[in-house]
């Protein structure tokens, strides 16, 4: 629920967790606040963004959850008419090829936006500081994109608790800047979890200078 408004929070996807060999199976469920075409998440800790892993995962402390039965929007697009229309994708989670690997090394980045593992390099701020781990990003897109996700021109990014058993999610605008040495796409990956690199520490700007 958005503890601002008493709304319940859109529901936007879930990821599978990674995971050590013989661990519990885990996923992530992402849910993100929706109000006059601004997505929640500017602040990952104010509960209109939240991160819930399940199961046997921790509700994090800010998180408002409605009684039972208590239902809100999936992801949604805008249709031709500016109507908003649920829609729903299958998540394929596959190695970079070897060409991006190439643009990696030479580079340092590709044109990728929705990715799990590696590490998020922030021009501006870090929303959640180390010991929490980079776990995904997903792009921002427009009212006339596949879905909507408002991140302003940014990008979204999830982090995981050192143990894998609480979630954050937070975004960054325009002025982001995405590190992508190492990206590997964990789960398809042999050997432990290693996760994404921790997140870099660094001073949380005020609203104002976010905005």
């Amino acid at each position: 629920m958005n503890p601002r408004t008493g709304e319940p929070l859109d529901f936007v996807g879930q990821i599978p967790v990674p995971a050590e060999p013989g661990e519990e199976l885990r996923m992530a469920y992402l849910f993100l606040s929706y109000e006059d075409y601004e997505t929640g998440g500017m602040d990952p800790e104010d509960g209109e963004a939240v991160l819930l892993v399940q199961p046997g995962g921790r509700i994090p402390g800010f998180a408002t959850i409605g009684p039972a039965g208590t239902k809100g929007r999936s992801l949604f697009a805008f249709d031709e008419a500016d109507e908003m229309v649920p829609v729903e994708f299958r998540i394929e989670i596959r190695p970079v090829p070897d060409v991006q690997e190439r643009y990696l090394e030479k580079d340092g980045s590709f044109d990728v936006e929705n990715y799990v593992g590696g590490r998020a390099d922030y021009r501006q701020w870090a929303g959640v500081e180390a010991p929490w781990r980079f776990f995904f990003s997903l792009g921002c897109t427009s009212d006339t994109g596949p879905y909507f996700l408002n991140f302003g021109h940014g990008a979204g990014y999830a982090y995981l608790s050192p143990d894998r058993l609480e979630g954050r999610f937070g975004w960054d605008a325009a002025q982001h800047a995405i590190h992508r040495l190492g990206f590997r796409l964990l789960q398809l990956r042999p050997g432990p979890f290693r996760g994404g690199r921790e997140a870099p520490h660094g001073q949380r700007p005020t609203g104002r200078e976010r905005r």
